[in-house]
């Protein structure tokens, strides 16, 4: 029997709480099926304000070789996601001649617009239907490709993964918003399949490309500085200067160091916003009550503290003792929840950044559907779940990235205790070298 915190059960009585765990779990996508329907009713208006205007509008100023005009307006706001204050800049003049109002502000490396300029070749409006349809083929892939990664090659898991995906608000919320999500999410599982067969070189690629599109990935470092694996490390690196160095040669330094030492700072500072769903957010509005007026510097540097605490004590729990530790599949779930815990650990995360975490969920869904999963850990995943299909601010909100990082916490716990056990993940196959 495993004593993981003394909440851990054994297989032969984790068996016993196979059907309850199924109904909670019936239960719990009927709620996230709620929160899903919240965001169809409205998904008519989406083309009036998607954020895909503002990659277009960036993408244009690229293709006109004007790329430090991306980020003349954001240098402008100390707060990044408030609107645009010179409406006679570059950067809003673009979006105007396009056809495009009310356009925010872009705040991200250089490299999604790089990226998007085929786009501009079309019309905000059907380069926008072109994104949706991507973005839709990029989240059935994903959950495919995520059910062959673990072993399962059948058409029933992987058209349950997809129907599983699709009834999690995150992703609806990506689409809705015209986000980059779900691009980013096929990016990463496409790496983490990658790793588990053993292309190191080729899955550092894919994690650098996600992490020059948004820093959040950047959090999968901690499990390889965890698990020692070298080698994937410096591949890692030697592909983000390759990209760093493509991206200067496309956009100029002016661009980069725009973006470094005006946005970049602002972005990591904590952003005060109701719908913001990090922790940040949550110890802000459990400090000061149900609306949060102001940011205190002092309470900003010990939300700092707390996040540097919880990603220490993550990637501690995830430490090696023994050589070709953890198995692949451990790996593969230990990946996925760091994933979720920087969705909650982020300074800025809007729910449907929330769809990073995906992969996390499928992986406890298939287990707890086979009645290897622990009750406590089932019961902390369905309140994270269905706190997610909240609509509006509520305390839901606010318990969102406290759930998210229980389950990560007590998950990468009992992960630390399997490694010598086939109780969770099944002799499925091992490291290559």
């Amino acid at each position: 029997m495993h004593r993981s915190i003394g909440y851990a059960l054994s297989r032969k009585e984790s068996m016993k709480f196979r059907l309850p765990m199924r109904a909670a779990m019936l239960l719990t996508l009927l709620g996230m099926l709620a929160g899903t329907y919240a965001v169809l009713r409205d998904f008519a208006s989406f083309v009036e304000t998607p954020d895909f205007d503002v990659y277009y509008t960036a993408a244009c100023l690229v293709r006109n070789h004007q790329s430090p005009a991306i980020y003349e307006d954001a240098r402008l706001n100390d707060n990044p996601i408030v609107g645009i204050q010179n409406r006679q800049g570059a950067y809003s003049q673009t979006a105007v001649a396009h056809g495009i109002n009310g356009i925010g502000l872009y705040i991200y490396p250089p490299t999604l617009a790089d990226l998007l300029v085929p786009f501009t070749w079309l019309s905000p409006l059907p380069a926008l239907i072109v994104w949706e349809l991507l973005s839709i083929a990029a989240a059935i892939a994903a959950a495919v490709l995520l059910t062959r990664t673990v072993g399962l090659y059948s058409l029933a898991p992987a058209l349950l993964a997809i129907f599983v995906l699709f009834a999690f608000r995150p992703i609806f919320d990506c689409l809705y918003n015209g986000q980059i999500a779900c691009v980013l999410l096929l990016l990463l599982v496409a790496a983490i399949s990658l790793y588990a067969g053993g292309h190191r070189f080729s899955a550092a690629l894919l994690f650098s490309l996600a992490i020059a599109i948004k820093l959040t990935p950047l959090i999968v470092i901690v499990p390889f500085i965890a698990w020692r694996d070298w080698k994937i490390l410096r591949f890692i690196a030697l592909w983000c200067l390759a990209v760093f160095a493509a991206l200067v040669c496309v956009n100029g330094w002016p661009a980069l160091s725009m973006y470094m030492f005006d946005v970049m700072p602002k972005m990591t500072r904590f952003v005060l916003n109701s719908e913001n769903r990090s922790l940040s957010m949550a110890i802000h509005s459990l400090w000061f009550g149900r609306n949060p007026a102001v940011a205190l510097t002092g309470l900003s540097w010990a939300e700092r503290f707390a996040s540097a605490l919880v990603l220490g004590l993550a990637g501690w729990l995830s430490r090696t003792r023994h050589p070709g530790e953890p198995k692949i599949v451990q790996r593969i779930e230990a990946i996925a929840i760091f994933l979720l815990l920087a969705c909650c650990l982020s300074p800025v995360s809007w729910t449907h950044m929330y769809a990073l975490s995906a992969p996390a969920l499928l992986l406890f869904a298939r287990r707890a559907w086979q009645g290897h999963a622990h009750l406590i850990e089932l019961l902390i995943l369905m309140a994270f779940a269905i706190s997610l299909s909240v609509e509006g601010y509520a305390r839901m909100l606010v318990t969102t990235p406290m759930f998210g990082m229980a389950y990560s916490l007590l998950r990468l716990s009992s992960l630390s205790i399997e490694q010598d056990s086939d109780l969770s993940c099944g002799k499925l196959f091992t490291m290559p070298s």
